[in-house]
């Protein structure tokens, strides 16, 4: 994990580099923001975790109004999985029996670099009026730790 972040870093100086760089800078901008939301688990996740709170931080920086880049961070503790109420059958009778004890907890973290190019007219950029089209790539890294015992 050290090394990924370490790639990570790297990269993010890289960009930083490259966009202050590049073009002639006309009005670059920075800035930071913090959100929180409610994750809700779908499809087989939603028979393990009921729905947990998301909280993140994000950091975007501007060179001019063609580019953005954004770097990402989320964190969301899934806690009080529905294991606990569930039964489980023992392969040796075939019988269902209750587990008092079960518990179960996930942590999911995610790191996210994206790139956005805007398209169409930019004199309007950042002017707070009209529609800004834009084309985005980006990269990530995700980890969870997932924990169950009883």
């Amino acid at each position: 994990m050290i090394k990924k972040m370490r790639f990570v870093g790297v990269l993010a100086v890289a960009l930083v580099v490259w966009a202050s760089v590049s073009q002639a800078a006309e009005a670059s901008h920075a800035g930071f923001g913090v959100f929180g939301n409610l994750n809700v688990p779908v499809l087989s996740l939603s028979k393990w975790y009921s729905q947990a709170p998301k909280f993140g931080a994000t950091i975007l920086y501007a060179p001019d109004q063609r580019y953005t880049m954004e770097v990402e961070y989320h964190y969301a503790p899934y806690r009080d999985g529905k294991i606990e109420k569930r039964t489980f059958r023992w392969s040796v009778d075939q019988k269902d029996y209750d587990s008092p004890n079960a518990r179960s907890e996930m942590k999911v973290q995610s790191l996210l670099f994206n790139f956005l190019f805007r398209l169409g007219d930019k004199s309007k950029q950042f002017s707070g009026k009209g529609v800004s089209p834009y084309v985005m790539a980006g990269a990530g890294f995700v980890g969870y730790k997932n924990k169950v015992s009883g």
